[in-house]
């Protein structure tokens, strides 16, 4: 096994031992690789029957130059098809939730075949697992501590062994999980024979020591795959081989199912206790009998494990730029015995395959795989449903149903190279020039893109940058590029990437909060910065150091300003703009709840105490000529509407759910029309009326930061979110696309502009993942809720 510290200063260009002005990051990139592959090579060459674990951490941190190691350890395994690939991670080692184990794992292999070469991805698609992992207890001090419940470890224990590919693993503390101080061992000396008799004090163990043991009612039987199950209602569980019947697990199962006639026998143990209930079988069905985690055994293996062993995959994801892509099905055989008969693809109408009926015959816990070229008019939007039909020689059918997304069309990507400080910038140097895109990264690097995603200019500095890149306008209206590094330093650059001034914010900033602002008359901005000192910053270009500062004291959850509006012109003619523009405003969370208004001169203008702490960013909203309202999104579905100009309270407006709101926005069809609010929180994003009617709901995981576009001549919506996919969601609450490329969260708002300047919007977003992409929003195939 190979501990690759995957978030080490070994794999950051700002590690002493990297002399970037006289080796190109190339040369040192390809030394990585090629240490990968020599040293895992002479390990298979000194034991050919092995397998190689790779240990890393949460890759979304891995350092630049870990990608080329593991880039170079997938290559050494070469044409050895025998030896497998185990990648193992700490990252879900803390972390007990049943979906967010499985979207560790699915994001691992996301990440690999993006960062990987083509010839390595297909070793990885043929030989690499993903192992997941549990840390449940650790010491303080002398003592161990448990890190969660034994009853949560119990759930997670379940999910990791159910979602692990290959090993699931244990992070032990050296030594095993107690130890024994020297004034105890001396102690118990006194113990052995030969000594006189004595009474000391036990060892020290945990309570509940043995509920810690990482067994689990899922050992000895075999994963097939994850599906709806139709005799439970269709609800989503994983499928296993129990001997020679199925066995299901459900993180939050079904109230029940449907009795089969080959059902006798079956019962259902909760996981976590481990106490076994039998299934209360009625003229109904079948009820369960409890909630939570339900493993049911005993269940009949025809269809289960036939229908479970089918699978698809996309090649590439379905796009509206492209005409065609490869896609990847099969069955695999986890049964006891030799399946045989034919397997039949149907693609829904308008999609063409080719020859879609295959003989197929797998042996006992073989995998047959099958690859077709899907041809059709690809639709933003649109979810085609392909069927897979495996008839056995013995005359019987079992089929599935994989539905998949058309993803908007890619315009381009590119890859930022370290772990992103935040959301990209666009950059132009006149209203009338094509947008540029700046990002930066916490390795100290920071990149300049044309709109077409070609390079403009790169720069590496030695501090790193946990702000994200600014634009700002210095007296006399021309564009700086703002870099703020951890150390306080700001760097401004001109739309060429050369340095103008270096100022010094009077402390350190590893915070991530700052914007650029127009608190003045004149056309220029300034800096606001958070430090870590928990002062508030305000800079101009043209000082040596802040103009001024202020004491917030606690935590900022969101800094905002009147002009990050945008420049809508009908916005900036109301007669309250000037008023509204002059202040900034600051979200705090302690020492009490608040929302704090400030003026040009760093003065405070007002502070409202909130009930709730704040989750989100505030933003203005204007609802009519001089009316204007500061959203403030808060915990517990909290939407607090403010007057921005003297603090005071208009309204609270609540989802009803105990999810924090992310960030909300106003909707309003007209000046005459009480306005509504659009909410994300992590359970999905609504409409509400001021009145706290939901209109519409559209229901998924993670969902972040809002933002406006006009699609068809609709206004929409676009959603960020935790899983990586971005929702474009009409007002009426239909979806009119989703783009699920990203493999990991969305950083910021998504960006709507024209920035290559063809008078078409384009969307910008940056994930986790690294990657830049620009799609094309368009209209969409418009799904009513």
């Amino acid at each position: 096994a190979l501990d690759t510290r995957s978030a080490g200063m070994l794999y950051d260009w700002q590690w002493d031992g990297y002399d970037l002005t006289s080796q190109s990051p190339e040369t040192i990139r390809a030394a990585v690789r090629g240490f990968g592959r020599r040293a895992f090579r002479a390990f298979i060459e000194a034991h050919p029957e092995t397998e190689l674990i790779i240990i890393a951490d949460d890759l979304l941190g891995a350092g630049p130059l870990w990608f080329d190691l593991f880039e170079g350890l997938v290559e050494s395994v070469g044409a050895a098809d025998a030896i497998p690939l185990h990648l193992l991670f700490r990252e879900s080692c803390r972390q007990t939730r049943p979906e967010t184990l499985r979207n560790i794992a699915l994001r691992a292999h996301r990440l690999a075949l993006l960062r990987l070469s083509a010839s390595s991805r297909a070793i990885w698609r043929r030989q690499g697992a993903v192992g997941l992992g549990m840390a449940p207890l650790d010491y303080e001090g002398e003592r161990p501590v448990a890190h969660y419940s034994w009853e949560a470890f119990r759930v997670q224990a379940h999910a990791v062994k159910t979602y692990s590919d290959g090993y699931a693993w244990v992070d032990a503390p050296l030594g095993g999980w107690w130890r024994v101080t020297v004034d105890e061992m001396t102690d118990y000396l006194g113990l052995y024979q030969g000594f006189p008799a004595g009474v000391v004090e036990t060892l020290p163990l945990l309570p509940d020591f043995e509920r810690y043991a990482p067994k689990t009612l899922l050992d000895g039987l075999v994963r097939v795959g994850e599906m709806p199950v139709t005799m439970f209602g269709g609800v989503a569980g994983m499928v296993f081989r129990d001997g020679e019947r199925a066995a299901v697990l459900f993180w939050d199962g079904p109230e029940g199912g449907e009795w089969q006639e080959d059902a006798q026998g079956m019962n259902v143990t909760d996981p976590i206790t481990g106490v076994l209930h039998a299934l209360d079988a009625g003229e109904s069905g079948i009820a369960l009998g409890f909630e939570g985690p339900a493993l049911i055994r005993g269940a009949p293996a025809d269809p289960l494990l036939l229908e479970a062993g089918l699978w698809m995959r996309l090649e590439e994801p379905f796009s509206a730029e492209r005409s065609r892509t490869g896609l990847a099905f099969g069955f695999a055989n986890r049964t006891d015995t030799a399946v045989s008969g034919s397997l039949e693809l149907v693609p829904p109408t308008g999609y063409g395959i080719g020859a879609g009926t295959f003989r197929l015959r797998a042996e006992p816990g073989a995998t047959v795989a099958f690859q077709r070229t899907v041809q059709g008019i690809f639709q933003s939007g649109d979810a085609p449903e392909f069927r897979l039909l495996l008839m056995t020689s013995d005359g019987k059918a079992f089929a599935r149903r994989f539905q998949f997304q058309v993803a908007p069309a890619l315009r381009w990507s590119a890859l930022v190279d370290g772990v992103p400080a935040g959301p990209p910038a666009l950059v132009r140097a006149s209203p009338q020039s094509p947008w540029n895109i700046v990002t930066v990264d916490h390795s100290g690097e920071a990149v300049c893109r044309d709109a077409t995603g070609e390079s403009v200019w790169r720069r590496q500095f030695r501090g790193r940058f946990y702000a994200p890149p600014l634009m700002l306008r210095i007296p006399g209206g021309a564009p700086l590029i703002a870099l703020i590094d951890h150390r306080g330093i700001v760097r401004f650059l001109d739309m060429l990437g050369d340095p103008v001034h270096v100022v010094e914010l009077g402390g350190p900033c590893s915070t991530g909060h700052a914007i650029a602002a127009n608190l003045f008359e004149e056309a220029y901005d300034v800096l606001l910065v958070f430090r870590d000192d928990r002062r508030l910053a305000c800079l101009s270009v043209d000082a040596e150091r802040p103009i001024w500062e202020y004491a917030v004291g606690g935590n900022v959850v969101g800094l905002y300003h009147a002009s990050l509006a945008g420049d809508d012109a009908e916005i900036q003619t109301d007669y309250a703009w000037s008023a509204v523009r002059s202040f900034a405003y600051v979200a705090t969370t302690d020492p009490n709840p608040a929302i704090i208004c400030l003026d040009a001169a760093g003065g405070e203008r007002w502070k409202t105490p909130l009930q709730h702490p704040p989750t989100g960013s505030p933003r203005i909203a204007r609802i009519g000529e001089g009316r204007w309202l500061l959203l403030v999104p808060a915990s517990e579905g909290h939407l607090y509407c403010l007057e921005p100009l003297g603090g005071a309270l208009r309204k609270t407006v609540s989802s009803g759910r105990s999810a924090a709101l992310r960030d909300a926005i106003v909707v309003q069809e007209s000046a005459d029309v009480a306005p509504d609010f659009v909410f994300a929180d992590e359970t999905g994003v609504y409409r509400y009326s001021e009145e706290g009617e939901m209109r519409w709901r559209v229901p998924f995981s993670g969902a972040r930061r809002l933002s406006t576009v006009t699609l068809s001549d609709e206004p929409a919506v676009i959603v960020t979110s935790d899983s990586g996919a971005l929702w474009a969601v009409s007002l009426s609450g239909g979806v009119r696309w989703r783009d699920e490329r990203a493999a990991g969260p969305l950083l910021g708002p998504a960006m709507v502009a024209d920035i290559d300047g063809d008078q078409r919007m384009e969307c910008l977003y940056l994930s986790a993942d690294r990657l830049v992409r620009v799609i094309d929003p368009g209209p969409g195939v418009l799904r009513q809720p």
